[in-house]
């Protein structure tokens, strides 16, 4: 095709101003040459940067949801300011932590940010934002897609187990003084640790940078099929956790779990906008998988950042089960997603950049190499 409309102007151009301006055949044959290269070279730059692998996922992710959604009479709304309040923190913190490479990286006059290609930065951005899209949707639509759950059955392992939950909460009042109830650590700290896993994964080992923000990207969507597969509210439906502030929000979003129940998908769409961030699922427990993720990765790639994460892991896995967020069970379900997202997210990059090796040389290089 695209032979065919370089050859019309080439014929046209020929015929009009051959007779008056005596135009030479090989300067037409050098600008249409020119023109086929400059066209080849685009499409080929953008080809392969619409072959990323993010790309693929979160397309496939954001069709299964916008599907989803329509068949089942389910919502797809915009979040507004206000969806903050039930958890105190606002979700979009970890996006900004990738975006500032993102805007970095396409400032930056080499092109990249310590070996990390700013395409892919780009990229990342939009790829996340819509993983997380589609994570908080179906948090939301849990009560409409699963009308049974397996909170009895965690909270019977947990009453078999409840030495562990009393030491959790033991050891969480003991930091009390150090980490004040009010101060949201349990919010904070998960938040802070995208930033200094990011940043450090930047400064030291910047060529696997986006096999850590990949790994995150895959977190999510099996956090979101385990929500599916094993639908669970959370421990503090039986039972209070050890923090009001906590448990004035979970008392928040426990009510519009029920409302949502009650009234229908109708009722969620006109109050979702505000209350993005309240759907409850506990199983697996992704504050941990994120933990669990950032302190894999810095045992083999940024060392130095180990025993920093390994604390933070340790701190949110009691938190999380002395503030009955999650059950007992939820712990170790997190940090297999944390291994199963770094595994695969390793695979799949591997095998996208064989796919890319594969690819026929562009049209652009052959000619390129010919003249």
């Amino acid at each position: 095709m695209w032979n065919g409309m370089i050859a019309f102007p080439q014929f046209a151009f020929t015929i009009g101003c051959a007779p008056h301006l005596r135009c030479s055949i090989n300067t037409i044959l050098t600008w249409q040459k020119y023109v086929w290269r400059r066209w080849n070279k685009f499409r080929c730059s953008v080809g392969i940067k619409l072959r990323r692998m993010e790309v693929s996922i979160s397309s496939i992710t954001a069709v299964v949801c916008f599907i989803s959604a329509n068949s089942a009479g389910l919502p797809l709304v915009i979040p507004d300011a206000d969806s903050a309040a039930f958890v105190g923190l606002h979700y979009l913190y970890p996006l900004i932590a990738i975006s500032i490479f993102g805007i970095v990286s396409t400032i930056n006059k080499r092109g990249s940010l310590n070996g990390f290609d700013r395409s892919a930065a780009l990229v990342s951005i939009f790829c996340y934002a819509t993983v997380i899209y589609a994570y908080f949707s179906v948090k939301l639509w849990m009560p409409h897609i699963r009308d049974v759950t397996f909170d009895r059955f965690l909270w019977s392992v947990d009453l078999h187990l409840y030495g562990i939950v009393q030491a959790c909460m033991e050891i969480r009042r003991g930091l009390s003084p150090l980490i004040p109830y009010d101060a949201n650590a349990y919010m904070l700290v998960y938040i802070a640790a995208f930033y200094v896993g990011l940043i450090g994964q930047a400064r030291l080992a910047p060529d696997h940078l986006r096999e850590l923000i990949l790994a995150c990207i895959v977190m999510q969507i099996i956090g979101t099929l385990g929500y599916l597969a094993f639908p669970a509210v959370g421990p503090f439906i039986y039972e209070r956790g050890i923090n009001p502030v906590i448990s004035r929000q979970q008392q928040g979003m426990w009510e519009f779990y029920q409302n949502s129940l009650a009234f229908g998908p109708t009722w969620l769409r006109t109050h979702a906008s505000s209350a993005f961030t309240a759907g409850l699922a506990a199983m697996p427990s992704l504050h941990v998988s994120g933990m669990t993720l950032f302190f894999l990765n810095a045992c083999r790639r940024t060392r130095p950042l180990a025993p920093l994460f390994g604390v933070l892991l340790v701190f949110i896995a009691v938190s999380s089960i002395a503030n009955r967020w999650h059950y007992i069970l939820d712990v170790p379900a997190g940090a297999l997603v944390a291994f199963a997202s770094l595994w695969l997210a390793e695979k799949l990059i591997a095998w996208d950049r064989d796919s890319l090796t594969k690819l026929p040389p562009c049209r652009a290089d052959r000619l390129s190499t010919s003249s």
